[in-house]
C-alpha cells in the first residue's frame, strides 16, 4: 500500500488559490494610467475607468460605444474571479477562469496599445505626446499572472489526478 498520496501536498489547491488572490487583486488595482508631466497622473481600475467613460460619453452625448470594450475586459475578468473562486472546490472549473483572465488581459492590452496607435495615426504630433501619456496599469498584468497560475493550478490538478489513479490501481492490486 502506498501513502505517497497521503503525504504529498496538493499543489494545485495552493495555486488555485494564489491564482484567485492575484485575481481579485487585479480588479482592484490600476488597468491604466495617464500621466502628463506637469500636471501629474491618475490611475483607474477597470470599475474607475467604466464610470469614467460613461460619464463623458453622457456629457457629450456620445453613443460611440467606448465602453464596449471595457464591458467586454469587465465581464471576462469577473467571470475568471467566480470560476477562480469555484475552482478552489472543483479544480476542473481552473481551466475555464485561466482562459477568462487571460483574454481579458490580453483583450485590454491590444485596446490599449490600438488606441495608442490611432492617436499616433490620427494626430501625427500631439498624438504621439498624448500616446505617451497613457500606460497599462498592474491591474491587467496582475490578471494575466493570476490567469497564468490558475491555468497552471488545472495542469497540475491534471497530473495530481493521474498520479492519484496509478497509486488507486496499484493499490487495488495489492
Amino acid at each position: 500500500m502506498s501513502n505517497r498520496s497521503i503525504h504529498t501536498p496538493e499543489y494545485s489547491g495552493i495555486s488555485v488559490i494564489i491564482g484567485f488572490i492575484l485575481l481579485l487583486a487585479g480588479l482592484f488595482l490600476p488597468w491604466i494610467s495617464i500621466t502628463v508631466p506637469i500636471l501629474g497622473g491618475v490611475r483607474y481600475s477597470l470599475l474607475e475607468f467604466l464610470g469614467l467613460i460613461q460619464r463623458l460619453e453622457a456629457m457629450h452625448g456620445s453613443t460611440s460605444g467606448g465602453s464596449g470594450i471595457v464591458y467586454l475586459t469587465l465581464i471576462l475578468h469577473i467571470t475568471a474571479i467566480v470560476t477562480s473562486f469555484i475552482a478552489i472546490f472543483r479544480r476542473s472549473i481552473s481551466l475555464i477562469s485561466g482562459i477568462a483572465g487571460l483574454l481579458a488581459g490580453i483583450v485590454w492590452l491590444t485596446r490599449i496599445n490600438t488606441l495608442k496607435s490611432q492617436l499616433a495615426l490620427q494626430m501625427p504630433k500631439a498624438g504621439q505626446m498624448i500616446s505617451s501619456f497613457i500606460k497599462v496599469g498592474s491591474g491587467s498584468l496582475i490578471t494575466i499572472i493570476g490567469s497564468v497560475v490558475v491555468l497552471l493550478a488545472f495542469l497540475l490538478w491534471r497530473r495530481e489526478s493521474k498520479l492519484g489513479s496509478s497509486d488507486d490501481s496499484i493499490e487495488g492490486r495489492s
